[in-house]
């Protein structure tokens, strides 16, 4: 706080003054400039008191002072000085009435004198009276910048994140503006305010001096929606009705797609308030609600938040996906494109912050993206910053600030408003208003009624619960395989490839009837090292498994990643693609126990990546199957040893944003062998990606296979394939956004691994699991009606089961036939971090759905496995023993690889199917299978790729409870054809063959044959 006197000593010593005073506050206080006039008392009196305060004799300076104010109460320069003193004192509330006392007997200077009592009320913990004070100045004197930017400062100190950005643009418009307040406008919902652990919502000082909603928004960053909702929820500002904690509240129940508590909150809520009609958060809940009603206005309250904060990625995100919900593509189209720009301008600044050396290239880019957005007065605002901070006395200052002015001129808002929300018009989204009208004749009662806050998505509980029961067989049975992240084994401080693991994929190769297991090792130091340790291939053989590596001739020492199983040419035997650091390998089985390496002759094979998952299916509907290569990063510096310091101390360890992305690869079959290469997204402008796990299945039952990737850190993907294209630039689009699979809640990416699909609610859609990062909770996409996924983890209990774990790989399985679909994940963390207070090696995990909900269950067996904490990695699903139970194969970093026989107890019924295609490609993946007794469906996916580096043995299994009849199977094949096969059997394994007249029973290997209905 710096108060100028008129004469020079005394201005020198209370600003000296008042800088002791602020450090012993331990807050960082600006304050307004109080001209303090001629005073009658002598010079020296003052200098006196100011001495004496400089020098901590508060007695001696209020003796001197109170001897003043007495002769003159309304003495300026007397009456700010004891308001020093009495915040020194900290009797904030004595120093607040001094100072209003002085604005009312010195009108000349009261805004100075309030502009004081706020920053006084700042020290007190009163940031709402600091903030209202402000607010009532910058209303009688808007040409008090100074106040106005204090004003923005407090806003977002105590996470009024949109209150603040609304004054920092007005300030813009009149000053420069810091990098720190350029970046906020740029990123208008993640915190202001830096935490480096995760607030405690029942710290009172972190309330009182990050302010609730700053808590909340901190929260929100972590993913960690159900401590925001807490906090907000019990909080004397929502109470209170504050506008902003309303409209936040809102978004919260959106997020977390509670949408009984959504009506709830929008049907009690004064939705036609100008005031909560201010907030963004207001408009991107209702949105929210009017999407998943479906009704038309969902896109107009989308592009309403985008027009209050044009950086808001949440607002694009669902005003796409609005758009295309009203068949509008044209404006679909627009709104992606500028949302592009929106992340790109993100990334920008974001980089700028933390390049020291000062990237102009990237700032010329900055500014003509912002340029584009029609953000005319924050292009300027960036370039001002940079030449202040890099040539200060330039005569470029003075030019764009004349610059800036003639925009004003032109565009008194300094943006053009058209541009703002990328040139969609009012036709493209329409108005918001008949949906108002709508829900303001809910029945509020009858809102009331509806219990707690349940998902759309809600499964049956389990008819009769069995405890799970999974032993370990793996070395008992000869499956002796260790995996070995680099030459010499790296346990911690890990480059970024070190701690991913390596894949598993089951297949039968040998056409025996027995599933066989190829396992990826790594073992080198890439790029160029040669692992003295292949990759394994363990062949069954009379219950146990032999390596057959070396006589199979798949052996492969490279860096290996993923892997996958596969006919690529058709012939009935499964193939192999393995995904490396460098070049990937296409191993074609002969049918006579060997495999041949086959080379893709296309230059687009031939560059090496840091490939992850992999997956051999249809992706273009001729019958014939590509390979899809998932790639991590495109950047060789990924290869440099982690910097340490003198001491070996590790100075960083670098993330996937560290380092350039890669595109994502299919490679489409051109049916003689040979393959042409096609890399996403092909447009060189756009942004690249973190690629680890994949999924290739008929994602929206639409009868075309989706490729779905999700992504580390960056919004996932899904892959659609057009052969009407003119080109190949221009035949695949990503169809993520729409389907509402591209980001988290709250429209942010999520760090994703591993996939799990399966139709966990039975209404015949395909869903998917996903796993994240340690503090994200995983994601639990369930499809509607529509084709839309929405996010129904914290309806469905995934927020309490998986925030503390790291999850990698997934797989979504019954391990009691129950028909209720379970959960197993591998988790472990990708680094050391036990100085924060974060687990390193994590157990596998089992959910089971218990009252709606997922819990976590350890299962009985084998206590030394599933008591062990390790750094699991893939998990795939088999049936290794043909018992009608599902077993898993899990791997993990630098430990052994482990088979868990389902040895659970029951009574339940099962049938398992496996598919040949003869029109569509021969594993069928895409194909669509529904099992049918009375009035109970289960419908399965055929799927390839399996998540996270892994291939499940090819076989759906059915958990049918206490049912032991069915009606009968019907299968949509991948090429359009469908079939119905009346009176399948139970607790067997059944073949179905495309247009085939004959169920095949695998146990007995004889052929039933009822008629078959083609359809």
């Amino acid at each position: 706080m710096s108060i100028f006197c008129r004469r020079q000593v005394v201005s020198l010593l209370v600003a000296l003054l008042v800088s002791v005073m602020v450090t012993g506050c331990s807050r960082e206080v600006e304050t307004a400039v109080v001209e303090i006039s001629n005073s009658e008392l002598p010079e020296s009196p003052l200098e006196e008191a100011s001495i004496a305060l400089q020098t901590n004799q508060l007695d001696r300076a209020e003796s001197i002072l109170q001897a003043q104010l007495i002769r003159q109460p309304d003495d300026l320069s007397a009456g700010v000085l004891m308001s020093h003193l009495l915040v020194r004192r900290q009797q904030f509330s004595a120093a607040i009435e001094l100072l209003d006392r002085l604005a009312a007997t010195n009108p000349d200077q009261s805004d100075a004198c309030e502009a004081e009592a706020a920053e006084v009320a700042v020290l007190a913990g009163d940031s709402k009276d600091a903030i209202n004070r402000f607010k009532a100045i910058v209303r009688r004197k808007p040409g008090f910048v100074s106040a106005r930017r204090r004003l923005a400062e407090i806003f977002n100190s105590q996470g009024f994140r949109f209150d603040a950005n609304e004054v920092m643009r007005g300030v813009a418009a009149e000053q420069p503006l810091s990098m720190r307040d350029l970046i906020s406008l740029i990123n208008p919902m993640r915190p202001f305010s830096t935490f480096t652990e995760k607030p405690d919502i029942d710290n009172a000082d972190h309330l009182s001096r990050y302010g609730v909603l700053g808590v909340v928004s901190a929260l929100r960053s972590r993913s960690d929606f159900g401590e925001a909702i807490e906090c907000l929820s019990e909080s004397e500002l929502l109470a209170s009705g504050d506008p902003a904690a309303t409209a936040m509240m809102g978004l919260l129940w959106a997020e977390t797609n509670q949408f009984d508590s959504l009506r709830r909150w929008a049907s009690g809520t004064s939705i036609r308030s100008d005031e909560l009609r201010r907030y963004p958060a207001y408009w991107l809940a209702m949105g929210a609600l009017a999407m998943h009603d479906r009704d038309d206005s969902a896109a107009a309250c989308f592009v309403e938040a985008c027009r209050r904060e044009p950086g808001c990625v949440e607002a694009w995100t669902g005003l796409i996906a609005a758009l295309q919900l009203k068949g509008n593509q044209s404006a679909a189209d627009k709104a992606r494109k500028t949302s592009r720009l929106v992340e790109e301008s993100a990334w920008l600044s974001q980089h700028l912050a933390t390049d020291q050396a000062g990237n102009v290239e990237m700032l010329q880019r900055l500014v003509e993206v912002l340029n584009e957005l029609g953000r005319w007065v924050e292009s300027v605002a960036w370039q001002e910053m940079w030449v202040a901070n890099s040539a200060p006395g330039s005569i470029q200052l003075k030019t764009l600030s004349e610059y800036k002015q003639k925009l004003l001129q032109q565009y008194p808002s300094g943006r053009n408003d058209s541009a703002v929300i990328g040139g969609l018009v009012p036709q493209d989204f329409g108005s918001a208003e008949p949906w108002f009208v709508k829900v303001a004749s809910w029945d509020r009662k009858e809102l009331d009624s509806l219990q707690g806050s349940a998902s759309d998505h809600e499964s049956s509980a389990p008819s009769g619960f069995e405890h799970p029961v999974f032993v370990g067989v793996a070395q008992s049975l000869g499956l002796d395989f260790l995996h070995r992240n680099a030459t010499v084994p790296v346990q911690r401080e890990f480059r970024l490839f070190q701690p991913l693991g390596g894949g598993v994929a089951c297949l039968d190769f040998d056409l025996d009837g027995q599933v066989d297991f190829y396992f990826c090792q790594a073992a080198t130091d890439p790029p160029g090292g040669v692992s003295q340790h292949s990759n394994r291939i363990f062949r069954q053989v009379d219950g146990r498994f032999l390596d057959q590596t070396i006589a199979s001739e798949t052996t492969d020492n490279h860096y290996s990643m993923g892997v996958t199983a596969g006919d690529v040419n058709q012939d009935g035997f499964a193939d192999l693609v393995v995904g490396n650091i460098g070049v990937n390998v296409c191993l074609v089985n002969q049918g006579d126990g060997t495999f041949r390496p086959v080379p893709v002759q296309d230059d687009t094979w031939q560059h090496p990546m840091l490939s992850m998952s992999v997956a051999i299916a249809d992706l273009t509907g001729d019958g014939l199957p590509e390979i899809a290569e998932v790639n991590y990063v495109d950047d060789p510096r990924v290869f440099d040893p982690i910097q340490r310091d003198a001491q070996g101390k590790a100075m960083r360890l670098p993330g996937p944003l560290h380092f350039d992305p890669a595109p994502q690869r299919v490679f489409v079959s051109q049916g003689n062998g040979q393959y042409r290469g096609h890399s996403m997204p092909s447009d060189e402008n756009a942004q690249l990606s973190t690629g680890m796990g994949v999924l290739v299945a008929d994602l929206d039952s639409d009868g075309r296979n989706e490729l779905f990737i999700g992504c580390d850190q960056k919004a996932n993907q899904v892959w659609k394939f057009d052969s009407s294209a003119p080109d190949d630039r221009a035949a695949w689009s990503d169809a993520a956004v729409a389907m509402g699979l591209a980001y988290g809640p709250g429209g942010k990416p999520k760090a994703c691994m591993g996939i799990a699909a399966a139709d966990f609610d039975h209404n015949g859609r395909l869903d998917l699991h996903i796993t994240n990062f340690y503090d994200e909770w995983s994601n639990q996409y369930m499809q509607n009606a529509s084709g839309v996924f929405v996010d129904a983890a914290v309806a469905m209990g995934i927020d309490d089961v998986s925030a503390r774990m790291l999850g990698f790989g997934v797989q979504a399985f019954d391990f009691d036939n129950n028909s209720t679909w379970d959960l197993a994940i591998g988790n472990g963390h990708i680094e050391d971090f036990r100085n924060k207070r974060q687990k390193f090696k994590m157990r596998t995990q089992v959910l089971t759905m218990v009252n709606q909900k997922y819990v976590a269950i350890v299962p009985k067996g084998d206590d030394d496995y599933w008591n062990t904490d390790r750094l699991g990695r893939a998990v795939a699903k088999c049936d290794w023993n043909r018992d009608g139970r599902t077993d898993l194969v899990t791997t993990e970093v630098n430990g052994p690889a482990e088979l868990l026989e389902n040895r659970t107890t029951t009574q339940n019924h099962f049938l398992q199917i496996e598919l040949v295609g003869t029109h569509a490609e021969r594993d069928a993946i895409g194909a669509i299978v529904t099992v049918v007794a009375g009035d109970r469906t289960w419908t399965q996916f055929c799927q390839a790729g399996d998540g996270y580096l892994c291939k499940n043995e090819p076989l759906m299994s059915f958990g049918v409870g206490s049912i032991n009849r069915l009606d009968r199977i019907d299968v949509s094949w991948p090429s359009g054809k469908s079939q119905t096969f009346p009176d399948p059997p139970v607790d067997t394994r059944v073949l179905l063959i495309e247009g085939s007249g004959q169920i095949w029973n695998h146990e007995s290997s004889a052929a039933r044959q009822p008629k078959i209905q083609d359809q």
